[in-house]
């Protein structure tokens, strides 16, 4: 039995399937503080994509499963030549499957959603709908690795002095 590459999360070599699939889940992607994916995220998940692709000849199709709707359209945005109309067989199918969910037990006097995502929780509480010591504590949990990961949680830098146009005329 072959081995199958430590970075990939999922297989699929059933006996009477005419296809084999190697699936890499990208879901611990780090933010800056300006939103962006950090440094080494990209670097990661460049370099997966990439040893994802190399396994073209061993699996039939090669998935990249991302979990957060802003690493999928920047990796999008920053590699269009991934997902121009070549080949698809020559590079991984990337697509979007948000997590976490979670069953909307909770805010249901202010949303008709039956769940949420962590982004749309996020939201939710910029817009002030909920606070964060509102939420049941394995949501509560949850958003704080969330809140972390995406940057929140973080000292933001503080800002350079920027002189008036009083203080320059001085």
């Amino acid at each position: 039995k072959s081995e199958v590459p430590e970075f990939i999360d999922l297989i699929s070599d059933c006996p009477g399937q005419d296809q084999k699939y190697a699936v890499y889940v990208c879901d611990n992607v780090r933010f800056n503080q300006n939103g962006k994916i950090s440094k080494r995220s990209t670097k990661i998940l460049f370099k997966n994509f990439l040893r994802l692709r190399n396994l073209r000849k061993k699996y039939d199709k090669q998935i990249l499963v991302m979990t957060d709707p802003q690493v999928y359209i920047q990796f999008k945005k920053d590699n269009p030549y991934f997902f121009r109309n070549i080949d698809l067989k020559q590079i991984p199918e990337t697509i979007l499957i948000e997590y976490p969910v979670f069953e909307n037990d909770f805010l249901q006097d202010k949303s008709n959603n039956d769940e949420f995502t962590a982004r749309q929780l996020i939201l939710a509480m910029k817009l002030n709908l909920i606070k964060y010591d509102q939420f049941p504590k394995d949501v509560a949990e949850v958003m704080f690795l969330m809140l972390d990961q995406f940057g929140y949680l973080r000292n933001k830098p503080k800002k350079k002095h920027v002189s008036s146009v009083e203080d320059s005329e001085e």
